[in-house]
């Protein structure tokens, strides 16, 4: 009947909650509005339904040819193997590098010593056989660490974290690089 109605929004904050001085509830309502707004448009340019079953398009450029929507390995090749108990497989990535320079630390102070191999994320690497026992989630870096007698299957570590915090609990015998575990310290 072309009457409006005109319906007032109130931004209420809790009690714990305080608004800067320089904000006022419009601008909250403004940005609110405006966000929204953008959703909208976008939802209506690029209208996209899933499809009830999934079928994967090879994708082109480098990456798009090497990322593909399945697990496990997608050639047989075994990692190679130093002398040393420690293997490193990785790349100059940062997530890499940390590790990296770990044990570079704890080769100056305890003469630790590892082997360390390129994997080509270009070429694939991470998706070898002997790559994917080393981590099933084919990402760099991977570390193998061989502590028992010839033979016997290593102790595989992946994710940069759990690499940094495995070489400390089993080679940092003064707690120079991370405080010693149940400590406060270590958590914080």
């Amino acid at each position: 009947t072309g009457t409006h109605t005109q319906v007032e929004y109130r931004f209420r904050l809790r009690p714990s909650m305080s608004m800067p001085n320089d904000v006022s509830t419009k601008s909250v309502l403004t940005g609110i509005a405006i966000g929204a707004g953008a959703m909208l448009m976008l939802k209506r340019l690029y209208k996209y339904t899933p499809p009830k079953v999934w079928k994967y398009k090879p994708q082109g450029g480098t990456f798009g040819s090497i990322n593909q929507p399945t697990a496990g390995p997608r050639e047989e090749r075994e990692l190679p193997k130093g002398k040393h108990a420690l293997q490193l497989h990785s790349l100059a990535t940062p997530n890499g590098v940390k590790v990296t320079m770990l044990l570079e630390e704890l080769h100056d102070k305890y003469g630790l010593d590892y082997d360390a191999y390129p994997i080509s994320i270009l070429r694939g690497d991470q998706f070898t056989s002997g790559f994917v026992a080393a981590n099933p989630n084919s990402k760099i870096p991977a570390l193998l660490h061989y502590e028992g007698k010839e033979g016997d299957k290593p102790t595989s570590v992946f994710e940069s974290g759990a690499i940094l915090i495995y070489l400390c609990d089993k080679f940092d015998k003064d707690n120079h690089f991370l405080p010693p575990p149940g400590t406060k310290e270590r958590t914080e």
